[in-house]
């Protein structure tokens, strides 16, 4: 990392690295002393950050993992996912589609570890409008949902 001097006051830009006493750390590009342009951090519990970063959020694309192994890769904006993304579980269960605010809001499909599925909308975490859920024995619900309930 480099040290810039603009009008008397350093900053930090370029490349570095960047470690706080409870153990997280951050590795990649700095603009005006934030973290910006690609990068990693590690957070101090574990969880680890791969992507964009803009004023020291995550914005753009990125990986994000947890200690559990569980990953969500996609759209960030300002630290939460937004836009289109993919998580996986470390059951095997997995949700492809739009998030909202760091929640499933959107189209989007999820797929069980048992191996049912649901096709369709979501608001805020919760199946709600028009959806198709398959269950792995055969039945098929095709209709209208709210909160997480078939309705209609």
């Amino acid at each position: 990392m480099f040290i810039d001097k603009h009008d008397g006051i350093e900053e930090r830009a370029g490349y570095g690295i960047q470690k706080w006493v409870d153990g997280a750390v951050y590795e990649g590009e700095w603009v005006c002393n934030k973290a910006e342009g690609k990068g990693t951090f590690w957070h101090a519990e574990g969880d680890i950050y791969v992507g964009e970063f803009k004023a020291d959020q995550a914005n753009g694309y990125g990986v994000y993992t947890h200690v559990n192994g569980s990953k969500y890769e996609g759209e960030w904006v300002n630290d939460v996912q937004e836009g289109q993304g993919k998580e996986i579980w470390v059951d095997g269960a997995m949700y492809v589609g739009k998030y909202k605010g760091g929640m499933k809001h959107g189209y989007g499909v999820y797929k069980w570890a048992d191996g049912s599925e649901f096709k369709g909308n979501w608001e805020e975490n919760k199946i709600t409008g028009y959806g198709i859920y398959n269950w792995e024995d055969g039945r098929v619900y095709e209709g209208y949902w709210k909160q997480n309930n078939m309705h209609g």
